[in-house]
């Protein structure tokens, strides 16, 4: 193949976790490579064998230790370099974070402006903005579980 070789596309997550009207963000470590000290969702690779959902929760639970409510909302996808991803919000039963999380500077906003406030990743707006549009739609929430379909519901075995 020469100098050309092909590079496969990297699934990756980003979630909102929310709780009642609050919707959580974190800064970034200095010594990240991407997007070193800006304000971020949570998100990560999916693993092999693992969907996007299975992906969030676990994502859900390395990084902040919150307790999900098994709740999803499908936001939006997205491409950034040889990532391609899948956005969604989580219900999460508390805003407190659980013991051993990886984020240690959460905060949680609750409008545009709290937003528009923080020095943020570009394009992070696109899934505020369409969770706000969906928070308050009961018909929006997904039952992650149906959603979800792991190989035994996809194969129908």
């Amino acid at each position: 193949m020469g100098n050309f070789q092909r590079r496969l596309p990297n699934p990756v997550v980003t979630f909102l976790p929310t709780f009642e009207e609050r919707v959580m963000l974190y800064r970034r470590r200095d010594s990240e490579r991407n997007f070193p000290g800006l304000w971020a969702f949570p998100g990560g690779k999916v693993e092999i064998g693992e969907t996007f959902v299975d992906a969030v929760f676990r994502e859900l639970n390395e990084e902040t230790g919150l307790s999900a409510t098994g709740e999803i909302l499908v936001l939006n996808s997205y491409c950034f370099g040889t990532s391609t991803g899948m956005t969604f919000g989580v219900r999460v039963a508390s805003p407190k974070l659980g013991f051993g999380a990886e984020i240690k500077e959460p905060l949680w906003v609750t409008s545009v402006a709290d937003l528009e406030r923080l020095d943020r990743i570009p394009g992070i707006d696109n899934h505020y903005h369409d969770l706000r549009r969906l928070l308050f739609d009961r018909q929006a929430w997904i039952d992650a579980s149906s959603f979800n379909l792991t190989s035994d519901k996809y194969l129908n075995t």
